[in-house]
């Protein structure tokens, strides 16, 4: 492995010396810093700890672990809070950590090994960050440079996403990866609290973007969390102009899986512009720069599905590889490694769009035996068996479905309309009903639950399908007399009289205009003159 000079002659330290700090910002952490401190109990020789104001536990648990506490005011940035905590490190060696962060226990003694016999100033270590997203647990990895060579020349930079990467190449110092594995759980929070976290990472960054507008970096991290806030214009924006910055040489020698990351963040922008076109053109520019990659693939897949092109979609879908087979092939930044299961769910999807039942259901059946509880593919498969009139295999499948995914609207819609077609109309009123409830709120479970709740005989439960499906479509007379009359069986007389001044300009049909005019004058006797319309 390549020296540099003041590494050569190393032979390593001893195992009791003091070889490693870890060091650490924090505020308000009470929740997760110990299972933290608790990963790398034994591994690190000593806790750096700053604390930027924190007004819970938080010091407290990290006096308990023998941390050495110092206090820093929140400037706003980032790398300040983390050189103040460097510049405390007395080893010869420091990995940093956030407090959502733990060490994977099989890695402790990589780890405490690496140290001991070091070859290179700066360690890239894999961190895999988890979000759930309903029943499912998607996990995300990257390489970040999270163990260096203490050094006074090594400082952290950027106001946000602060890395320690461009002083150590700066100063010309080798960096390596090494298989260690960091668990970030910081991801896996609200919708809502991911936002606000994205929202404070923009202003920190359009200030690091303004002082680094080379830096491909902050560039990246830039365009993440435009898309990542819903900017997708702005991103689209952003990113081509980076690529243009790229191109001319303006951000320095740029290898071909970075220009390649770069070429899918804009693909996944205009994709989600609508400029499907357009994203068609830089997945192929992506897929140009590097063969060895399946991000550029898979947004192939997805955009020739959106054109219809589903011959195509499927060459590009079966070209993705499941394992990476070859680790001396350079692959592009960011790299996605799709589940075999999302594979042969999204081969189903193409084959249904193509007309293929029998290869439609091959592969639903093979994404369960990946995953036997996946609830799309369930789905899917239920519906594959109500087409073909084998809705007691159907309701199996659903139920299946249902008890993964209990509330899923789809699923519950789908489940009551195939026990309708049971004669289990009880049932099935009961799961239309539900699957409202849940957010499935189209026209087409509106009208079933409509329907169900009159073969049931009662149809006042549908009340809320009546009103939506009112609002919606004014125009549609006899739907919106069957509201009427259903609202003056509930003796909601108010409501009645609002729908009809609501719908009588609208609809188009004479007869029932009449109708409705005789209804109105029925039921406001007191209103005066009809409606002049």
């Amino acid at each position: 492995m390549q020296t540099t000079p003041h590494m050569k002659g190393k032979t390593g330290a001893p195992a009791s010396a003091p070889l490693l700090s870890l060091c650490m910002i924090v505020k308000n952490e009470e929740r997760v810093l110990a299972d933290c401190l608790q990963s790398v109990r034994g591994v690190v020789d000593e806790i750096i700890v700053v604390d930027t104001g924190s007004t819970d536990r938080t010091v407290e648990i990290a006096q308990s672990y023998n941390a050495k506490i110092f206090h820093f005011p929140w400037n706003g940035s980032f790398s300040d809070a983390r050189n103040e905590a460097l510049a405390h490190c007395t080893c010869a060696y420091v990995i940093y950590l956030d407090a959502d962060e733990r060490l994977e226990t099989r890695d402790r003694d990589r780890l405490r090994n690496l140290v001991r016999r070091p070859g290179a100033d700066a360690y890239e270590i894999t961190v895999v960050s988890r979000r759930t997203e309903g029943k499912r647990v998607i996990r995300n990895t990257s390489d970040q440079p999270r163990l260096f060579r203490r050094d006074p020349r090594y400082r952290f930079r950027f106001r946000i996403h602060e890395s320690i990467l461009p002083s150590v190449r700066e100063t010309g110092g080798v960096v390596a990866k090494e298989n260690i594995t960091l668990h970030h759980v910081g991801y896996d929070i609200s919708n809502e609290a991911m936002e606000r976290k994205q929202l404070r990472n923009y202003e920190q960054l359009v200030i690091d973007v303004q002082e680094y507008p080379y830096d491909l970096f902050v560039l990246k991290k830039f365009a993440q969390t435009l898309v990542a806030l819903g900017k997708t214009a702005e991103a689209a924006e952003q990113l081509n102009d980076i690529l243009k910055r790229i191109d001319s040489g303006r951000c320095g020698d740029v290898s071909r899986p970075t220009r390649a990351a770069f070429c899918n963040l804009y693909v996944d922008a205009l994709m989600k512009t609508g400029d499907f076109v357009g994203a068609h053109f830089w997945a192929s520019e992506s897929l140009r720069t590097l063969k060895a990659q399946n991000a550029a693939r898979f947004y192939l897949t997805l955009i020739n599905e959106r054109l219809e092109k589903f011959d195509e979609a499927l060459v590009h879908l079966n070209a993705i590889v499941l394992q990476k087979k070859d680790e001396t092939i350079p692959v592009a930044e960011d790299d996605v490694m799709p589940t075999p299961q999302d594979v042969c769910y999204k081969r189903a999807t193409l084959y249904r769009a193509m007309k293929k039942p029998l290869d439609e259901r091959r592969e639903l059946v093979s994404a369960l035996r990946f995953e036997p509880g996946m609830t799309a593919a369930l789905h899917d498969l239920a519906a594959f068996m109500a087409r073909e009139k084998n809705f007691i295999q159907a309701l199996s499948l659903i139920t299946k479905a249902r008890e993964t995914d209990p509330s899923n609207g789809s699923v519950l819609h789908l489940r009551a309309l195939i026990l309708f077609q049971l004669q289990r109309k009880e049932e099935a009123l009961h799961d239309a009903a539900l699957a409202f409830r849940c957010g499935e709120t189209g026209d087409a479970l509106l009208v079933f639950w409509i329907q169900a709740a009159k073969e049931a005989g009662k149809e006042t439960e549908a009340l809320p399908a009546y009103a939506l499906i009112a609002e919606r479509h004014p125009d549609a007379g006899d739907m919106v007399i069957a509201y009427i009359q259903q609202l003056v069986q509930a003796r909601d007389l108010a409501t009645a009289i609002a729908v009809i001044e609501r719908s009588l300009p609208l609809v188009n049909d004479a007869s029932l205009r009449t109708v409705l005019k005789a209804i109105y004058a029925k039921l406001a006797p007191v209103a005066g003159n009809l409606l002049s319309v």
